[in-house]
């Protein structure tokens, strides 16, 4: 049996609900959303929803700040709820890197961010809970936060559906139709749906649907490990952190829980199960800014697998060669945080031609034909995925 829609997002984790949403919100017409799974299941309901919008580069920075608005705001601005909680956010800074971080911060603050450089003294003052030894400088947000994936990837999917979008979870998608270069169509294990638009919005199931279409998509597999804990009652958890130095971050969440990142066991990364030992073992570098956290009781730990460009940037954008395809994908661990601004952005591609909440031509598949090269040169030397 063929259906017939005008629009099919591959993937209902939050990037593939954030397009639907506004696809739909544009009067695209009839959209399903097809996922192999249950709504949410793979990377957007493992990401603990940390919310920031400094880094180290104009087109994710942009794409953050316009992303923050939407969460502040997320009843007027969508609908429902997403479990906004408005921590503000401390990102510390090495010595040698200060310089870095003010060129960044003027970035921020250009597209109208609220963002301040705090000496020591001054971040003492905020978060005296914190210790800052071999800081030379914070970044703070105080209008930041975190929120949970899970209902806002809920919400926005209810959206949708209600301006007339059809989701279609346990559907495992098999194969893209091309003919004469322009998309037609998507084989699924519950027959056929006859579509002239198609994104890819599903992780590493896009890489394997593109290149049944030959379609190449530079992608690999990593893994998030992560732990919900209950700090004892003498730690105060006021805001949200991520340190280059102890290489580790934290961010509240309700009931006086917090999420900290678990680092693999061995080097070879794995989404196999984990233990409470493992998890515990995440919790001295986090003590290394926030004494007494060590003492924390692990609640709940997870794993699941993720997807990374080579260069860890997202994929957003048309596919040359294929009419008719676009993809929204490789979060690389932080896509919820851009997800709102990126789903619209690629709707007004799709539907005007043009992204105009934000410039998401860095974000094209084509940046791989060339060497790859510094987004900016106040990169920082030091990642914290968070």
């Amino acid at each position: 049996m063929t259906h017939t829609c005008d629009a099919i997002v591959v993937g209902a984790g939050l990037n593939g609900a954030a397009t639907a949403f506004f696809l739909a919100r544009k009067g695209i017409g009839r959209i399903v959303i097809v996922d192999s799974g249950m709504v949410g299941a793979g990377a957007s309901g493992a990401a603990v929803g940390l919310l920031r919008s400094h880094y180290d580069n104009r087109p994710e920075t942009e794409l953050a700040v316009k992303s923050l608005t939407f969460f502040r705001n997320w009843h007027e601005a969508v609908g429902g709820d997403c479990g906004w909680m408005p921590t503000g956010f401390f990102r510390f800074v090495e010595p040698e890197e200060i310089s870095k971080m003010e060129a960044n911060v003027a970035v921020q603050r250009a597209l109208g961010e609220t963002v301040q450089i705090l000496d020591i003294s001054e971040a003492r003052r905020i978060a005296p809970q914190f210790s800052f030894n071999g800081i030379g400088a914070v970044v703070y947000e105080p209008g930041s936060g975190t929120a949970d994936n899970h209902e806002a990837t809920v919400s926005m999917l209810r959206r949708a559906c209600a301006h007339g979008a059809e989701l279609w979870p346990f559907t495992r998608a098999t194969a893209i139709e091309v003919e004469a270069g322009r998309v037609t169509g998507l084989m699924t294990d519950r027959g056929r749906i006859a579509s002239p638009l198609i994104v890819l919005a599903a992780g590493l199931g896009s890489k394997d649907l593109a290149a049944l279409c030959g379609i190449k998509l530079p992608l690999v597999e990593k893994t998030i490990r992560v732990a919900e804990i209950l700090p004892p009652e003498t730690v105060q958890l006021s805001v949200s952190y991520m340190d280059p130095v102890s290489d580790s971050w934290i961010t509240p969440r309700c009931q006086g829980r917090a999420i900290v990142a678990v680092p693999p066991a061995h080097a070879a990364d794995s989404v196999a199960e984990f233990s409470r030992t493992d998890a515990e073992r995440s919790l001295p570098p986090v003590a290394r800014r926030l004494p007494g956290i060590e003492n924390s009781i692990v609640v709940r730990w997870w794993a699941r697998a993720d997807c990374y460009a080579p260069d860890g940037k997202p994929l957003i954008g048309g596919i040359d060669g294929v009419d008719g395809l676009f993809i929204n994908t490789a979060g690389a661990g932080k896509g919820h945080k851009v997800a709102p601004a990126a789903g619209m952005a690629l709707s007004e591609l799709i539907v005007d031609s043009k992204a105009t909440i934000a410039d998401i031509t860095p974000f094209c598949l084509t940046r791989f034909d060339a060497e790859l090269r510094p987004w900016s040169d106040t990169e920082y030397s030091k990642r914290v995925i968070g």
